[in-house]
């Protein structure tokens, strides 16, 4: 109960890394940095001149760094400890003799989602009574692993929804979208935007250079993948570079016949489910060569009930599939029409120039015959 919380009273401004340590220790830490980038530094010397000036045991201020590095196994990171010399580090220090806490230690490949750490804190033990060098603790985030199948739906959700034609300010909206629709296929749960986003970044970067920094999470994929992956990346990349030289309009435009094209697809797929189901009810009620494939005279009550709610969802699923459907064909009708349009336009104004240039043929035309001695 002498312990305190390190994230509410911890020198490094709540660094939670650290775990707890006892009050007295805290003066004697000096924190550098913010975040990621915090460092902190342990003085031994004066603490042990504290203790000593204390009357306290030259063991109990030993038990400082069995503490310390306790803690940070506590919390499951690792513990590189360098060296030990026979003196102990408060019998004789050698000046400006630290400890180095690093903060965590990000992984290039490393998305920053937490794990669950379950380790158990090393109880302090004694300490050797030579001089000990610097000590580094060495603190590194779990590194976050998907699966091909997840790369593979990354890449044709994010070719399907084209986040990279999408208008100025909306680029965060359209990936939003891809990693609602990855998760809605129970894929990249957990993930961030972010995430997706670096991800798709370093494939694209791996499919122009195989041998890419960026791309040795594309390396970890099995053979299948890179196969199935080769002409999705390059429609990616055409899509990105695209981006990079389109215009506001013409960035509109693009991502509004994606829609359009995504709603159609989605409405044929789900017009081609419900028909593959109903043939594949009536091939289960035409089949009677026994008893066995006969249905029931009467279905249980809870089954009729089952029966009737899936009729039910079929019935508004065919319902919502068709009007989607009449909404795609209402847009491609409105499209033909403005384009009927422009051609007549377009004739009439060809027709309209034909006409007066026959009229100008026959005004000079008629001059001539009616003063034959000036046409001569």
């Amino acid at each position: 109960d002498t312990y305190i919380n390190s994230t509410r009273n911890h020198p490094g401004g709540g660094h939670p890394a650290y775990g707890d340590l006892p009050p007295e220790y805290l003066p004697y830490l000096t924190a550098y940095g913010t975040g990621d980038d915090l460092e902190l530094d342990f003085d031994y010397e004066a603490f042990a001149a504290m203790q000593s000036k204390q009357g306290r045991s030259g063991s109990e201020a030993q038990g400082v760094q069995a503490s310390l590095s306790g803690v940070t196994t506590g919390y499951g990171y690792n513990y590189d400890e360098r060296s030990h010399n026979s003196a102990g580090p408060f019998a004789s220090p050698a000046a400006g003799a630290y400890a180095r806490f690093s903060s965590p230690l990000m992984d290039s490949d490393t998305d920053g989602e937490p794990e669950d750490q379950h380790g158990v804190a090393s109880e302090g033990g004694g300490c050797s009574d030579a001089e000990e060098e610097p000590q580094m603790i060495r603190l590194r985030k779990p590194r976050m692993t998907y699966s091909s199948a997840e790369h593979e739906a990354l890449v044709r959700v994010a070719v399907d929804v084209n986040p990279w034609g999408a208008p100025y300010r909306q680029k965060g909206k359209a990936w939003q979208t891809v990693l609602e629709t990855l998760q809605k296929q129970q894929k990249f749960l957990g993930a961030s935007v972010g995430t997706i986003r670096n991800k798709m970044d370093a494939m694209i970067a791996w499919q122009a250079d195989n041998n890419c920094a960026q791309g040795r999470i594309v390396n970890n994929l099995s053979d299948s993948t890179k196969h199935a992956l080769a002409a999705l990346l390059d429609r990616a990349s055409e899509l990105k570079a695209m981006a990079e030289h389109a215009t506001e309009e013409e960035k509109a435009k693009a991502q509004k016949k994606a829609e359009d094209d995504r709603i159609g697809g989605e409405a044929i797929r789900s017009a081609s489910l419900a028909t593959f189901r109903k043939r594949k009810r009536g091939e289960d009620t035409d089949t009677e060569s026994d008893t066995e494939n006969r249905p029931p005279a009467q279905l249980p009550k809870q089954g009729r009930l089952a029966k009737s709610a899936s009729s039910t969802t079929s019935s508004f699923e065919q319902r919502d599939t068709t009007q989607k459907l009449v909404k795609v064909i209402a847009a491609g009708q409105q499209r033909q029409e403005e384009f009927q349009k422009q051609v007549l336009t377009q004739m009439q104004v060809t027709n309209d120039r034909c006409l007066r240039v026959l009229e100008n043929l026959a005004t000079v035309v008629a001059q001539r015959l009616s003063h034959p001695d000036t046409a001569q």
